[in-house]
């Protein structure tokens, strides 16, 4: 998968969320309102990235103002269409099930 067409601003589209799948839709897409707030992540063009939230479930990541914390570090997809965040010596792994412009499927590798 070419890692230029993940770049930008993804939003988690948690209601769309299913059989383990993870939505994300990008920045810009119609989603309806919500009391628990969005997980997002920010895949740049230099590798690094910005996720505010958490990915794959409600966030407990919340400031005392409600504010989601965030978390920086460096992304990579490796030659499995596997998009490891990497953040303080940790790695997150998610499969890349599917991509089109305007939705991002992927499953928590754990």
């Amino acid at each position: 998968m070419d890692k230029n067409k993940l770049e930008g601003n993804w939003i988690h589209s948690h209601e769309e969320d299913a059989d383990g799948n993870i939505i994300f839709r990008p920045e810009g897409f119609q989603l309806p309102l919500t009391r628990a707030g969005r997980a997002a992540i920010n895949l740049k063009s230099d590798n690094s990235y910005v996720l505010k939230g958490e990915i794959g479930r409600i966030s407990n990541n919340l400031l005392a103002d409600d504010r989601y914390k965030h978390k920086d570090g460096t992304w990579m997809i490796d030659d499995d269409n596997i998009l490891n965040l990497n953040a303080n010596e940790e790695t997150q792994k998610f499969k890349i099930i599917s991509f089109a412009s305007d939705k991002l499927v992927v499953k928590n590798m754990k």
